[in-house]
C-alpha cells in the first residue's frame, strides 16, 4: 500500500472539518481481491506496514473490483501506478479472476506512534498481517488506542 501524507490539524476522526478527498488517485489503494464479502461504506481500517506495524486508521467510502490496466486510467492525479505490480494483485481464480480490490477511503488518521506486531500479537495471538484481513472491532480498538497514544520521553 502506499501511505497518504496525514493530514493537517486531524485531530478527531469523524471531524466535520475532515471531510476526506473525491479527488480519485488520493486516498485510493488496491489489493487482493479477497475479504470482500465484509466490505461496506463507513468499515473502519487499519493501515499496516510491514516492518513497522499499524501506522493509520480510516473508513472506507467506496470500493470497486477492476482489471489492472484499468486503474491506471481511473487515477486522476500526478501518482504513477504500475501496471505489472497491480497485475500481481489480481485474483488467480474465481468470480474475480484477472481484477485486483479498489479501495477509497476517507478520514485518514496517521497514529501517533506505530504499532509493531508483537504489540499486535499481545491483544491477538492468531493476528497475522498479510493481505486483507477481517478483525474484531475489539482488537481494532485496541490497536488504535495504543497508535494514539501520547510518546513519552
Amino acid at each position: 500500500f502506499c501511505l497518504p501524507p496525514p493530514e493537517d490539524g486531524v485531530d478527531n476522526l469523524f471531524s466535520l472539518n475532515n471531510s476526506g478527498s473525491s479527488q480519485l488517485g488520493q486516498n485510493l489503494i488496491y489489493t487482493f481481491p479477497t475479504g470482500f464479502q465484509g466490505i461496506r461504506r463507513g468499515l473502519p481500517v487499519l493501515f499496516y506496514v510491514n516492518g513497522m506495524g499499524a501506522v493509520g486508521e480510516a473508513r472506507i467510502a467506496n470500493w470497486s473490483y477492476e482489471e489492472p490496466k484499468n486503474v491506471c486510467r481511473l487515477v486522476n492525479s500526478n501518482q504513477k501506478y504500475d501496471v505489472e505490480h497491480i497485475r500481481e494483485h489480481a485474483g488467480q481464480s474465481g468470480p474475480k479472476a484477472g481484477k485486483v480490490l479498489i479501495l477509497w477511503y476517507e478520514y485518514y488518521r496517521v497514529f501517533k506512534r506505530s504499532v509493531e506486531l508483537d504489540q499486535m500479537k499481545k491483544q491477538n495471538t492468531y493476528f497475522k498481517p498479510q493481505r486483507l484481513r477481517s478483525i474484531s472491532y475489539e482488537f481494532f480498538q485496541a490497536i488504535s488506542e495504543l497508535g494514539n497514544k501520547q510518546l513519552t520521553v
